[in-house]
């Protein structure tokens, strides 16, 4: 991997306070720098944004970043495919990891191994068990 090569990491989130502190941390705990992750809200009502932006204070430095993005703000739709697709349309990463905001990324390599595959494989796929409690993810997990 060269120096460059960032990681983009696309989060689409509806009502993940319960989740969303967990999935970045895990990912700020990767061995994997540098990583761009781009955030976007798909409408939350609970204190998912909130949780966000307390972790962007917390997390921003030079290898490894948090942007926000609202899908009801950019009216680019609703849904998962729409989040992940306005995330794209921002993402400066050589490499692009599309999660759901219940994701957890339980070893501290898994970009390192997927980074490591991709110069040889344009698609690297890992198999994850979403935690369905609300519409957004029910429609990932059927995208899966």
């Amino acid at each position: 991997m060269g120096e460059n090569e960032t990681f983009s990491i696309i989060i689409a989130a509806l009502d993940e306070e319960e989740h969303v502190e967990n999935l970045v941390r895990s990912i700020f705990k990767q061995t994997y720098r540098p990583i761009e992750v781009i955030f976007v809200d798909d409408g939350s009502k609970d204190k998912t944004l909130h949780i966000v932006k307390k972790l962007k204070e917390e997390f921003d430095q030079k290898d490894f970043s948090i942007s926000i993005l609202e899908t009801r703000k950019s009216n680019k739709g609703r849904g998962p495919a729409a989040a992940w697709n306005l995330g794209l349309s921002t993402s400066k990463g050589r490499y692009v990891l599309f999660l759901p905001g219940d994701a957890k990324l339980t070893k501290k390599d898994t970009l390192e191994i997927i980074g490591n595959k991709l110069p040889k494989n344009q698609i690297v796929g890992f198999k994850f068990k979403p935690i369905i409690d609300n519409s957004l993810e029910s429609n990932i997990s059927f995208d899966y």
